[in-house]
């Protein structure tokens, strides 16, 4: 009977490899079984050509390029948790997997676009060719063939050069097909892919139904205050109204769908001036020149003014007094106490004089001062009258004590 089998300490690289492959115990013995038949000095390390003569490889720089990558230090050995995770990392690889860890690795200046050097380094690579050698037969029939539209390219051009001539980066997919068959088996290893891809969706299907489960439970919260807002009759027969009592809805929302399209005009014309003001700003002369227009638009002409039959009689009766008395003070010598504004005033009525027919803004402003001024005076006659009538007629004064806006007790 064989004795039992005691298997090296779990370290950090054995943990990736249970975690992301679902390696189990079973898993991790079978793996020692076989690197401990590739240690053959019993050292706990094995070299790196023992291991690729097993699948009929050799090394050269693809693999050394995987093993950087994977940032395993070595000095052409390597000890059982870089081993599992080597092996198990590149068979896990899919196809489009191999082609980015080629482009990655030969991009020597990590911009993202591969030159014409850069391919002709990978090819070299991945059939071992040596300097001063060349490629030979269908791989050098296929390169002679290749065609580029520049100097540099993307990895979509990296990928449509593959699919046209597969036989140039052959070499690292016969890797990947080597290495799941002289380890485990091609069988094993896509097993265990779909274990990790049913690993996946599972938990996936978890998430999506607790997500599910909690968007429910909002929407029962969100339909029970729409039932108190509008109570349980009208939520019952009424099921068109409940959105508009739906609280989470935004006054946009409530709007009718002429509403919102007047609405989203309203917008796109805003997007649109403040698009126009960012291309076109305003500069000093042109706000400049918006001064000046403001200025003549302060001008104004009496012959603005509205027809006579457009006025009411009470403003008709004081513009013509206003009139009236303006015209008698034209024809007087100016006095010594004359204002700005009279003298003004003047200019404009007389138009015989040969004046500019235009009233600056301070002229109109005294003008409607002056009218203001003759209405108030007229409504406190008024008033003066309407009191000296209640105090001579006590059943008159005795009426207006006893009424309240037009209303009497």
């Amino acid at each position: 009977m064989g004795g039992k089998i005691v298997l090296p300490e779990v370290d950090p690289n054995i943990n990736k490899v249970i975690k992301n492959f679902r390696f189990t115990p079973k898993d991790i013995s079978d793996f020692w079984k076989i690197f401990q038949k590739l240690d053959k000095q019993k050292t706990g390390l094995v070299p790196l050509a023992a291991i690729f003569k097993k699948i009929e490889q050799e090394r050269n720089l693809i693999t050394d390029c995987l093993l950087e990558l994977l940032e395993i230090e070595h000095d052409g050995e390597i000890n059982f948790s870089d081993f599992v995770y080597m092996v198990a990392t590149y068979c896990f690889f899919e196809p489009i997997d191999i082609l980015k860890f080629c482009f990655y690795v030969f991009d020597q200046d990590k911009t993202g676009f591969f030159s014409v050097d850069d391919l002709n380094n990978l090819v070299n690579a991945v059939h071992n060719i040596k300097s001063g050698n060349t490629v030979k037969g269908t791989v050098r029939a296929s390169w002679v063939k290749l065609t580029f539209a520049g100097e540099e390219f993307e990895f979509e051009e990296f990928k449509r050069i593959h699919n046209a001539y597969p036989r140039l980066f052959e070499p690292a997919f016969r890797l990947h097909q080597n290495m799941m068959i002289g380890f485990m088996g091609e069988w094993w290893w896509n097993a265990k892919k779909q274990l990790v891809i049913d690993v996946k969706e599972l938990a996936d299907a978890k998430i999506k139904a607790m997500a599910q489960k909690k968007e429910k439970k909002k929407q029962r919260k969100k339909d029970r205050k729409t039932q108190r807002a509008m109570g349980s009759l009208r939520y019952f027969l009424c099921p068109c109204m409940r959105k508009y009592y739906d609280p989470s809805l935004s006054a946009y929302d409530k709007l009718s769908e002429e509403e919102k399209a007047q609405r989203d005009k309203e917008i796109a014309a805003a997007r649109r001036q403040a698009e126009l003001r960012v291309k076109n700003p305003e500069t000093a002369v042109w706000l400049k020149y918006q001064k000046k227009i403001a200025a003549e638009n302060q001008v104004y002409s009496l012959e603005e003014e509205p027809e006579e039959d457009e006025r009411d009689p009470e403003q008709r009766r004081i513009l013509d007094a206003t009139h009236a008395a303006t015209a008698a003070a034209v024809h007087k010598p100016p006095e010594p106490a004359a204002t700005a504004t009279s003298t003004a005033v003047a200019n404009y009525i007389q138009p015989s004089l040969g004046l500019t027919k235009k009233v600056v803004v301070n002229s109109y402003l005294d003008q409607k001062v002056n009218i203001t001024a003759a209405m108030r005076a007229e409504r406190a006659e008024s008033r003066a009258e309407r009191k000296a009538r209640r105090d001579a007629d006590p059943d008159l004064k005795q009426k207006a004590r006893t009424t309240v806006s037009g209303a009497e007790f």
